[in-house]
């Protein structure tokens, strides 16, 4: 009979244990989650404001986007240009052009 209740008490231990340890683990794993999402919010928001510093700095040297067709050529060859002598990154062009320079 004592061996019996020995054996439940151990059980019911273990069982206590492993929800403790289950519990630890979901604890972990939402903090990891967390910390996971603020860095990427943070490089978002680094990536953000680069890219509103380049449209700041592109916008005092290039006029806004020519209405006429036959100006475009000579417009983007401007903007690259331009985008070479600030050495914007390549993978930001396109939304400081649409962001910062097209009318």
């Amino acid at each position: 009979m004592d061996a019996e209740k020995d054996k439940m008490a151990q059980t019911d231990r273990l069982a206590e244990q492993k929800l403790e340890f289950e519990k630890e683990k979901l604890k972990s794993e939402t903090k990891l989650k967390e910390q996971k999402i603020d860095v990427q919010e943070k490089a978002q928001n680094d990536e953000i404001k680069l890219i509103k510093r380049y449209g700041d700095a592109l916008a005092q040297v290039i006029s806004l986007q020519p209405k006429e067709v036959t100006d475009l050529p000579a417009y983007f060859r401007g903007v690259e240009e331009q985008f070479n002598k600030v050495n914007v990154p390549r993978k930001y062009e396109a939304q400081l052009i649409y962001k910062y320079l097209s009318a």
